[in-house]
């Protein structure tokens, strides 16, 4: 992949991009493989990586009439980067509508050096399969949230034609931590239906979601595959976020339901409609701390008609009822620090046929199988290339309950 903020030295994010993309696959492997000597490390599911991210963060600096859009870096700096390769192509576009937009409806930089200034970043997503895309901007406070409000109503049908949802994010700390906890709706629909596969999985403004789209339906595709030659039909989903794991894992679970006489190598059915039946059958308990997540997880199991789904919000740690009841397959996707304590505790305690454990980090993943070795051996990674030309993967364990 060329990159002329890599050749110009302008940015560094891609501290792999001198190598062949080859060579980086190569070395992510063998450090795998070093860390989990005694698992048997599968070959790396990889995707093409200019234009792989749909998700990104863009912070602004400068001045309204010299605006720059880019990265911070660690020093806190902005690194001038409005067009990177890795991005949705639909990304780069807005971002070059937007620009002239900003200096016109008066929304000032926000300085780090001063804490003056009203817009701190934009976060934009990106729905491959509809082109459609979610902008978040992020705010020190609500000073320009009408001047915003105009600028939507004056140009949804024109130069933002092509944004499905338009929020404002109140962040009015001096902190590393890019939102806030106050959203505020513009735009009516505040939800971005994303498709991987043949499922939709709908996000909102504060769901978090995987920024590599074809590498991450790789991803709950094989979880999927996973869970339907365990013959499910009980999932537990821990960290569940907006349901992608699980609902993917329903979907394909459906199909399986739905297929005539003849067995699992027959095309799946292309359009499952809700009155089939086809997911009433399948139990499906979801997890998540961010209330977003769960609404979103919710609408899109009604959508799927998933009527056995129960998505809630709570942290996996406090819930109050123990896994003590038996489940088919459990899905755990922790965020990067891993498993606390309390969590491991319930893990320990639940009676499941299959653990997958899906991480961005190797060194909590490796801390967390230890952990839970009492109740399960882990026999099997899969590593997918999330991060291309970085250092950082994801990786998917599977776990089976040990015996004796």
């Amino acid at each position: 992949m060329h990159c002329d903020f890599f050749q110009r030295d302008i940015c560094r994010s891609c501290n792999l991009l001198e190598l062949t993309y080859e060579q980086t696959i190569q070395q992510k492997l063998a450090s795998l493989q070093q860390t989990f000597d005694k698992c048997h490390v599968h070959a790396f599911q990889t995707g093409t990586a200019a234009g792989s991210r749909i998700r990104a963060r863009i912070a602004v600096a400068g001045t309204l009439d010299d605006l720059k859009l880019g990265f911070l870096n660690e020093r806190r700096q902005l690194v001038a980067v409005d067009r990177c390769p890795l991005h949705h192509p639909a990304i780069n576009q807005l971002l070059q509508r937007v620009k002239p937009l900003l200096a016109q409806y008066r929304l000032t930089p926000w300085s780090v050096e001063s804490n003056q200034g009203e817009l701190k970043h934009m976060i934009l997503t990106c729905a491959p399969h509809s082109q459609r895309l979610m902008l978040q901007l992020v705010l020190r406070s609500q000073e320009s949230c009408d001047r915003i409000r105009r600028m939507w109503s004056q140009h949804q049908q024109s130069t933002l034609c092509d944004v499905e949802v338009l929020s404002i994010n109140i962040q009015p700390n001096r902190t590393s931590v890019l939102t806030g906890q106050q959203e505020l709706a513009v735009s009516d629909n505040q939800r971005l239906c994303v498709r991987f596969g043949e499922t939709d999985v709908f996000y909102g403004p504060r769901s978090f979601i995987q920024t590599n789209h074809q590498v991450a339906t790789q991803l709950y595709t094989l979880a999927a595959d996973l869970i339907h030659h365990q013959r499910s039909a009980s999932l537990l989903d821990i960290y569940c976020g907006s349901g992608a794991f699980s609902l993917t894992a329903a979907s394909r679970l459906s199909r399986q339901t739905l297929q005539p006489s003849g067995g699992d190598d027959r095309p799946p059915s292309q359009n499952v409609h809700p009155s089939a039946g086809g997911f009433s059958s399948v139990q499906v308990q979801g997890f998540d701390i961010s209330s977003d997540a769960i609404d979103n997880a919710r609408a899109a199991a009604e959508q799927l008609g998933l009527a056995a789904a129960s998505y809630q919000m709570a942290d996996a740690s406090i819930i109050d009822k123990p896994f003590t009841a038996p489940v088919d397959a459990t899905i755990c996707n922790p965020p990067r620090r891993g498993l606390d304590a309390a969590t491991v505790n319930r893990l320990l305690q639940l009676k499941t046929g299959l653990l997958l454990y899906s991480s961005c980090n190797p060194l909590t993943l490796r801390r967390d199988m230890n952990l839970l070795a009492p109740a399960f051996k882990f026999t099997d990674l899969h590593p997918f290339d999330m991060f291309p030309f970085t250092s950082h993967m994801e990786v998917l364990a599977v776990g089976r309950p040990t015996t004796g």
